[in-house]
């Protein structure tokens, strides 16, 4: 790190990442009824379009391989697990973790709309240490 302005041994580099969809994997982790352990639950992913950075539309559930989906929760498990999780970038099979946000946020929004519980509702009982039995999606009746 010669001729840098710091000496911490430590870079960040960014680069572009030519993705083709971004999701929001909405995780809890909660305890599980039963043995007390905390588990992690999925609820199905959200996908967004985004115009000037600003999310314009959102739908859930998103379409995506079986492969990436599983990647998508593995990787929104570990986060979630150290820190809890929100962010996901797909390109094809492949999955990008992107942020955290330890608060609801505005992605997860539609979920007021198409989910049993919606990001609020499963905030409030995974900190009230509520059972949540699963992210059920709504059925709408007609």
């Amino acid at each position: 790190m010669a001729g840098g302005r710091v000496n911490h041994g430590r870079v960040i580099v960014e680069g572009f990442i030519d993705f083709e969809y971004e999701i929001t994997q909405l995780t809890v982790r909660a305890i599980k009824p039963g043995n007390g352990r905390s588990a992690t639950y999925f609820c199905e992913p959200i996908g967004h379009v985004q115009v000037a950075g600003d999310d314009v539309e959102s739908w859930q559930p998103q379409a995506m391989s079986a492969a990436a989906l599983a990647k998508s929760r593995d990787v929104a498990a570990k986060v979630a697990t150290a820190l809890g999780g929100r962010g996901l970038f797909v390109r094809g099979d492949d999955v990008w973790f992107s942020e955290v946000s330890p608060r609801p946020h505005d992605t997860g929004l539609v979920a007021l709309a198409t989910q049993r519980f919606s990001e609020f509702d499963l905030r409030a009982r995974s900190s009230a240490f509520l059972w949540i039995q699963r992210c059920a999606r709504r059925v709408r009746r007609r």
